[in-house]
């Protein structure tokens, strides 16, 4: 009875192997773009890693980095419209982009505002337009990250953070997932 029970298990793990190794995933261009010339290697993986939870393997595959080359370039200029979108996305032959700009990243104590009370001070500003398009549902979803402000040392969240959550509830609402905050 066990041997039975054991091969139809077999049978239908192998079944249900095929179907996944047959589907075809889709990929998904992740450009960043740094302006500031300030962005560590850690922030872009803190935005990758946001992507990565709305596009998922075995569905997606994220192409970055030399795959989307061809596509930066056409993404390079002041303004983007959707015409350059579809070229970029025809360049790396993909129909999902998602793009971050990056202006501002900052974030530094200030000891001149420093009091006995209040201890150090941190002024922090991060400006960056995100973009997520979707040529195959035909929908553009964009937001525009503006924060600056001056908060006490250890009461603030880290400029790169806040791009990080900000893309994530893009990614999700374009997929029209619950957002995760």
């Amino acid at each position: 009875m066990k041997k039975i029970l054991f091969g139809i298990l077999c049978v239908v793990f192998l079944c249900f192997g095929r179907e996944v190794m047959a589907m075809e995933q889709q990929p998904v261009a992740f450009i960043v773009q740094d302006f500031t010339e300030e962005m560590e290697p850690a922030d872009y993986r803190l935005w990758k890693q946001v992507t990565r939870w709305a596009y998922r393997y075995p569905y997606f595959e994220i192409l970055e980095g030399d795959a989307v080359e061809q596509g930066r370039k056409f993404l390079s200029g002041t303004t983007v419209d959707k015409d350059l979108l579809d070229k970029a996305l025809d360049a790396v032959k993909t129909d999902i982009v998602v793009l971050v700009r990056v202006y501002d990243l900052e974030e530094q104590m200030d000891h001149r505002m420093c009091s006995s009370e209040n201890g150090p001070l941190v002024k922090i500003s991060a400006e960056a337009d995100l973009l997520v398009y979707r040529r195959d549902k035909d929908k553009i979803l964009v937001d525009e990250v503006r924060e600056s402000g001056i908060y006490d040392l250890g009461n603030y969240e880290k400029p790169a953070e806040t791009i990080k959550w900000r893309l994530c509830d893009l990614v999700n609402t374009m997929e029209g997932r619950e957002l995760i905050r």
